[in-house]
């Protein structure tokens, strides 16, 4: 496969031009808020405002599906012909695997095309002396695979979903998420510790982890540990926590993560989520895509998880509505029930669900904190997503209609919003204003 690369100076400037164009105008609205934005009085409260410019509204998720007019043998003809699609990713190991295994897919659907990778770097990958938190823009990822999607420098560009920001730059669309990966976090022992959890872990042993949401949920469940910063892909992580000077007895990363890379051998403990609630996305693989371009929509269609999408959208809904974004500690846990047992149902996200004819109802759970952990608040909220008619087809994406995924989408909306509107009337808000946003 031929290996295309450059590098971010390849492309403008984060300031100028293409800032300006991050306006957080989303591209549609659903029928359904269209239908429930109702005029306000002349002293809004802060519910109202969230209902009249933020929630809910999809963050131009499949925006361009309902606007495409290609009919089936339009289709038809996009996926038969031999073409050639650049795709971009980050220049990290992790990145790098979760791309050849998009890669993978999407030749199955189309083995007479080419997949070209083009690697680059973002900002995040080039500042590795900082915490993400202190650093403070929220895509960045992100931003230099958009540019070259803006440029046409790429076609499609694959991103671990929780990097994605829930506002996306005018004229880009996520056009597909793929089955989620275990999306919780897990516990690594240092070599000298490799019989212990966090729980038994020494008194003021030192944790690893550059992630404001564990931390804050951390401190709370082993106030007897010490957190601090550490960066580095996967392979340099591993090095600082074995190094014989190494002052971390654990480091805390994302499951899927180290699953991709082969490394669950390594895995200490998961972390349960009655400890501690996985960050909006995590897991999941999106294909980021110009909002117009259904050449490429009418192949991805063919690699999108429908239960991933709708759990990512209403988790993504929820972080929206509060505002947040990787600088803030947001967690959620999102799980489906059925209509007799709305919300009992303990399984994760992306695991293989037993009846599936009836997991009609999802259960979102949400969590924000200071940082210090002090502040803390937990609330869950049950919605209705899927109707019994589509449960048939559920997950098979590319059977389902237009008008079908905008229902679908607008209840996955709603859930996250409405869980949002429940934690703001408890004094999310509060929690959330008081932390530093750099």
């Amino acid at each position: 496969m031929p290996l295309v690369t450059s590098t971010a100076g390849s492309y403008r400037p984060i300031k100028l031009s293409h800032q300006k164009r991050e306006s957080k105008k989303l591209s549609s609205e659903t029928q359904l808020s269209k239908l429930t934005h109702e005029a306000k009085s002349s002293t809004p409260s802060y519910l109202d405002l969230l209902d009249s410019q933020i929630g809910p509204k999809p963050d131009q998720l499949y925006a361009s599906v309902s606007a495409s007019t290609d009919d089936d043998e339009e289709d038809a003809t996009a996926l038969t012909s031999t073409s050639q699609f650049i795709v971009g990713s980050r220049k990290s190991c992790l990145a790098v695997t979760q791309t050849k295994q998009v890669v993978a897919l999407l030749q199955q659907v189309l083995p007479t095309a080419t997949f070209p990778l083009n690697l680059i770097s973002t900002t995040g990958d080039k500042i590795q002396s900082v915490s993400l938190s202190k650093i403070g823009e929220k895509a960045l990822f992100t931003k230099e695979l958009e540019y070259a999607l803006m440029d046409s420098a790429v076609d499609l560009v694959v991103h671990s979903l929780k990097d994605l920001p829930t506002v996306l730059p005018d004229g880009m669309a996520i056009s597909a998420i793929l089955k989620r990966e275990d999306p919780r976090d897990v516990s690594i022992m240092s070599s000298k510790y490799s019989c212990c959890t966090l729980a038994t872990l020494p008194e003021g042993s030192v944790v690893g982890t550059s992630s404001v949401r564990r931390i804050a949920q951390l401190k709370r469940a082993y106030p007897h540990l010490v957190f601090q910063d550490i960066r580095g892909n996967l392979n340099t992580r591993f090095a600082k926590l074995n190094a014989e000077d190494s002052i971390y007895s654990a480091i805390i990363l994302a499951a899927a993560g180290v699953h991709r890379l082969g490394f669950t051998h390594t895995i200490g403990e998961y972390i349960d989520s009655d400890v501690m609630l996985y960050a909006v996305g995590q897991g999941a693989l999106a294909i980021e895509t110009r909002s117009n371009d259904y050449r490429v929509e009418s192949l991805l269609k063919h690699v999108v998880d429908t239960r991933t999408m709708l759990t990512c959208t209403a988790e993504r809904a929820l972080m929206r509505c509060l505002e947040g974004g990787c600088s803030v500690p947001i967690g959620v846990n999102c799980t489906w029930a059925n209509s007799d047992q709305q919300g009992a149902g303990d399984q994760i996200i992306g695991s293989h669900q037993t009846d599936v004819s009836a997991m009609q109802f999802m259960r979102l759970v949400g969590m924000v904190s200071s940082v210090d952990g002090k502040d803390y608040l937990k609330c869950s909220h049950v919605g209705f997503v899927v109707p019994k008619e589509i449960v048939p087809v559920i997950d098979q994406f590319e059977l389902l209609d237009n008008a079908q995924i905008e229902l679908l989408v607008s209840n996955a909306e709603k859930v996250g919003c409405d869980l949002a509107k429940q934690m703001i009337a408890l004094g999310a808000d509060h929690i959330l204003a008081d932390i530093p946003r750099h």
